[in-house]
């Protein structure tokens, strides 16, 4: 049982031994000292921003669950399951050690794995939209290969909007309610 707990770890360990074995550290230098600081200091701030945000929704996505969920505990709880996601696997890891920091704030198991659900399907929605609107962007449309591979994309997309629809219409209805 430690050893199966242990392996996932073991595994991120000898990863990034071999990565910081391979690293030139002299390459790595000199291509952080041609980034100019502005650019450094936007990337950081970005990815802050994004961090927030993803705390914040986290948050917003508790209280439709009807719980009560502090900023500070939901930066908490999420800084706690990316650190986690990192070291094992991502979405268990996550929910994992929510499940830990979240249990403090009187949520259940239960309701923290529905509620990691529920955040990790907006966090999708909101990623495929950013995408439409910068593929929009930078190329002006979008379009489908429908020769290359377009037409099973489209049959992808479509059974996955039904299987959404389906579970709205028949399963959703108070089932979150009845698990907090």
């Amino acid at each position: 049982m430690v050893f199966r707990n242990a392996l996932p770890l073991l595994v991120t360990a000898i990863a990034l031994g071999v990565a910081v074995a391979r690293l030139d550290m002299g390459a790595m230098l000199a291509t952080v000292s041609r980034l100019r600081p502005l650019a450094l200091i936007s990337v950081v701030i970005a990815l802050l921003g994004g961090n927030l945000l993803a705390c914040y929704r986290l948050k917003l996505v508790a209280q439709d669950f009807g719980q009560k969920l502090s900023l500070c505990e939901a930066i908490v709880a999420s800084t706690a399951g990316q650190l986690a996601g990192t070291f094992f696997f991502q979405v268990i890891g996550q929910t994992i050690a929510r499940s830990a920091v979240l249990a403090r704030s009187g949520i259940s198991l239960p309701t923290t794995i529905v509620i990691t659900g529920y955040e990790r399907i907006v966090a999708a929605c909101v990623s495929l939209l950013l995408a439409i609107l910068g593929v929009t962007y930078l190329f002006g449309r979008i379009s489908f290969d429908l020769a290359g591979g377009g037409l099973e994309l489209l049959h992808i997309l479509l059974g996955i909007a039904l299987v959404a629809v389906a579970g709205f219409l028949f399963a959703w209805r108070g089932t979150p309610r009845r698990a907090t």
